[in-house]
């Protein structure tokens, strides 16, 4: 590794989107700056981050509101992402979700990140809550939305972000991030707030999966590693070197369930409402995530509906979920996956199912 030069590039920071304008076209890295030193620009990011300490989490919740608004802008150029799960983004960056986020993990009281606090009536003790300091993100080339989940948190604790984006859908996270850029609010108080502000403790950048230098670099010079993706990728993060006392966080390979207790199902109205709800997490994010649930659990004595008609009524609320969230065209091995799957089913239980592989 020491023979070796960074074949790291800049896809994004506050001073430019390097990313190609159509945000599911490949990046190609000759039309990129290079950068020739990680390390280096590590140490330029957490001299940027102090710009955060001038907002209070409020108005950077404000900020981010804002900027989660024109994401769903019908004429987006970022439309496209709404199969990928961008109308949950949305949902999930508007104030009052991130309120109540910050307040369930900050001890009921997100403005500890704002200045000393008491709890629970201890005056003389008080507590603070401080950033890290940089956070460096390793993101998935599959579900390319959900790395906004962790930065949107960095961003809210203050801390400065570096993170590396995937070979795939490279352009995705810029293209959000862009949205910031000359970003101007006024919060109810009157004070300006500035989207730029929070752009100057960000950046994104691409290296190849043989680039150990970029790779060591970015870990060493980290607080905090994130790790997204399949479980051999994480381990090569994870056995990156690290700083002394950097904290791990780890989003590795996950399935999800649902269960639907019989109190759910006591009336029709309820038993529509929860196939409509679960057909829309189930949708959400294409069953790429560990966000969708792949297996629905329906408890048996429901007085309106058994777990088999669920079943029927859910069929029908998948139908109608793919309108409001359409699905990306499938390749033909996923479409042969999801044919073998439906005929186990045929010839051993009960199916269900649409006329195509949507």
């Amino acid at each position: 590794a020491k023979h070796q030069r960074s074949q790291a590039y800049l896809l994004f920071d506050y001073k430019k989107n390097y990313c190609p304008s159509n945000i599911l076209d490949p990046v190609a890295t000759d039309t990129l700056p290079k950068i020739e030193n990680i390390t280096k620009l590590a140490d330029e990011l957490e001299g940027r981050r102090k710009v955060l300490d001038r907002y209070t989490i409020d108005e950077l919740i404000c900020i981010i509101d804002k900027a989660a608004q024109k994401w769903m802008n019908p004429d987006s150029h970022l439309m496209p992402l709404r199969t990928q799960g961008l109308q949950f983004l949305s949902g999930w960056c508007r104030a009052q979700s991130l309120r109540s986020v910050a307040d369930q993990s900050l001890r009921g009281a997100r403005g500890l990140l704002d200045s000393p606090r008491s709890l629970l009536g201890m005056n003389r003790r008080l507590i603070f809550a401080r950033p890290r300091g940089l956070v460096a993100h390793w993101l998935a080339g599959n579900v390319p939305l959900l790395g906004m989940l962790a930065l949107v948190q960095c961003i809210l604790t203050r801390n400065c972000n570096l993170l590396k984006a995937s070979n795939t859908f490279s352009s995705v996270l810029p293209a959000l991030l862009d949205t910031f850029r000359d970003l101007v609010v006024k919060d109810i108080g009157g004070r300006t707030l500035l989207g730029n502000d929070i752009l100057k403790a960000i950046t994104v950048v691409y290296y190849p999966r043989e680039d150990i230098v970029s790779a060591e670099a970015m870990s060493q010079s980290s607080d905090v590693r994130i790790a997204w993706g399949g479980r051999s990728a994480v381990e090569n993060i994870m056995n990156l070197p690290r700083r002394y006392g950097s904290e791990d966080i780890i989003f590795g390979p996950k399935l999800s369930y649902m269960a639907i207790g019989r109190d759910m199902l006591k009336t029709e109205r309820l038993v529509r409402r929860y196939a409509r709800r679960a057909a829309t997490d189930a949708s959400v994010f294409d069953q790429y995530a560990c966000a969708s649930p792949h297996t629905i659990f329906v408890e048996s004595g429901g007085e309106a509906a058994s777990p088999k008609d669920f079943a029927k009524l859910l069929a029908a609320e998948m139908d109608k979920a793919l309108v409001r969230i359409p699905k990306a065209p499938v390749d033909s091995d996923t479409a042969a996956q999801i044919e073998s799957i439906r005929l186990h089913y045929e010839l051993t239980g009960d199916l269900w199912k649409s006329n195509n592989t949507d």
